[in-house]
């Protein structure tokens, strides 16, 4: 077990509204936070923002701007997310590169919106911001006549502009007389970091999933055997599922349900990336035998009896054991995830039908 920590600073437009947060790595070995450098730095970003912290803890209902890295693309690595609510930030290297051009041109296809930084205009390059929205420029690197020189190209082609390191009122009075879109500085908005609990998925759970999603697709009752021997990997989907940017919002009764909504495809695609995520094994986690062993006697028990259904009973069992997974008050996980009412009393007051099969399965 140990602290996941992102760091995010806000974007404001010409009317000093915020409008978005850039999203950066942060390594806390170190205490830095950074675009991402890798693969797995960027895995590490999008599993934190999605199943970590959360993205509506992050950002709300406005944008999130990811950094990802360039091996991050030439590795292929699928992008799990809904599109409307992200920017994704790519470096000038990858348009120099013609297999990670193609998986952008794709991207922005999909409806991403696609933000260039570390870009000098060159002419070899230039034919391939086609599929680029978003040039971000940093203002320390630029005098007033350069700035004045790159903004107005990247605007006669149709660019929007954003301005990072703001830093003076001098300099935002510049930008704001070059009609700069976006703006982002320590003069505007600190970068501050947040921090939440995080916890080591089984890797050979991942793997599973990764397989059967391949072979057997439409096989969700595999789908949800596999899953369930991971509650903490349970719970990350369901917190997914409640995401701000996740199309269909609704009320969870059931891992089948769940895994549903998300698609054997995606299901796959997330567990790819939180491999990558996380490229060691960690500990076996004895919590997850546990939570499967009073999700299988709840089910059972609610088999026996007319008025419950075993899969929400299955559910509950799975998830009652996320407070001491996750080392936090089971209130505040419940305030992430969207479960029925009947769920959510029993696993905060072990009341109603539910409540009374924890009740029972629980060591006396």
């Amino acid at each position: 077990m140990e602290d996941i920590f992102i760091t995010r600073q806000a974007i404001h437009d010409s009317h000093n509204e915020i409008i978005g947060y850039e999203l950066l790595f942060h390594d806390s070995h170190h205490c830095h936070a950074s675009p991402c450098s890798d693969a797995e730095q960027s895995a590490q970003l999008i599993a934190n923002t999605f199943m970590g912290i959360g993205l509506e803890n992050l950002v709300g209902s406005n944008k999130a701007f990811l950094s990802l890295s360039h091996d991050f693309f030439t590795n292929q690595h699928p992008i799990p997310m809904a599109s409307h609510q992200l920017v994704l930030e790519v470096s000038g290297a990858c348009l120099k590169d013609e297999k990670v051009y193609r998986e952008l041109q794709q991207l922005a296809g999909q409806g991403y919106t696609l933000s260039l930084y570390d870009y000098d205009y060159d002419e070899t390059t230039a034919g391939r911001l086609d599929c680029i929205n978003i040039i971000k420029i940093d203002i320390s690197r630029y005098s007033n006549s350069e700035l004045k020189e790159q903004s107005r190209y990247y605007r006669n082609h149709g660019k929007r502009l954003q301005i990072r390191g703001i830093s003076s009122e001098a300099e935002q009075l510049l930008c704001r007389q070059l009609g700069i879109d976006y703006f982002q500085g320590e003069l505007l908005a600190p970068a501050n970091t947040i921090k939440e609990r995080g916890a080591t998925l089984d890797h050979n759970v991942l793997q599973a999933i990764i397989e059967s999603a391949q072979q057997q697709p439409q096989d969700s009752i595999v789908l949800s055997h596999i899953v369930s021997h991971d509650a903490v990997l349970c719970y990350q989907l369901l917190r997914y599922l409640n995401c701000a940017s996740f199309a269909e919002r609704t009320e969870i009764h059931s891992l089948g349900q769940a895994l549903a909504l998300i698609g054997s495809p995606t299901l796959g695609h997330w567990a790819s990336l939180l491999l990558t995520a996380q490229p060691h094994p960690g500990h076996t986690n004895a919590i997850n035998d546990r939570a499967l062993k009073r999700a299988e006697q709840c089910h059972n028990l609610a088999l026996r009896g007319e008025k419950l259904c075993a899969d929400q009973a299955f559910l509950t069992g799975l998830l009652s054991h996320m407070d001491e997974a996750l080392e936090t008050p089971m209130a505040e996980l419940l305030d992430t995830l969207a479960l029925t009412t009947d769920i959510a009393f029993a696993l905060l007051f072990e009341e109603g039908p539910l409540g009374q099969l924890l009740q029972q399965v629980r060591p006396r």
